[in-house]
């Protein structure tokens, strides 16, 4: 994956199915993995070095530096998956949204209404 914007963000994700690793290639990056019970870890990245997100942890990553940020990701499934938080969020109706999220329906307008992927 190559992120040639800095400090563009692959948005919130997880996958079902699959844990993922990273080997970062090039550039500088940051991870975030949500956890259970509302833990959560950020580790910085540079080339050489590795990543772990487990099988439905939700996480993102964003390019922290001035130059393209490659990393190579595999999965231990041979069928990809991934939910993101944008897709995800579309697939909810608004009532479902305000109440779960204690949110007014002007901010549930402002939520994404397409998938986004990588956000610049």
């Amino acid at each position: 994956m190559n992120y040639s914007q800095p400090g563009a963000l692959r948005e919130m994700h997880w996958h079902p199915n699959a844990d993922e690793w990273q080997y970062n290639i090039a550039g500088t990056a940051e991870m975030t993995v949500f956890l259970a019970e509302g833990e959560a870890v950020t580790e910085q990245f540079e080339a050489g070095d590795v990543g772990y997100a487990p099988m439905g942890a939700g996480h993102y990553i964003k390019n922290t530096g001035t130059d393209v940020y490659r990393i190579l990701i595999g999965f231990n499934s041979g069928h990809y998956q991934a939910i993101d938080l944008s897709e995800w969020l579309t697939g909810n109706p608004e009532a479902l949204l305000k109440s779960n999220f204690s949110i007014s329906g002007d901010l549930v307008q402002k939520l994404p209404s397409k998938k986004l992927f990588i956000v610049p």
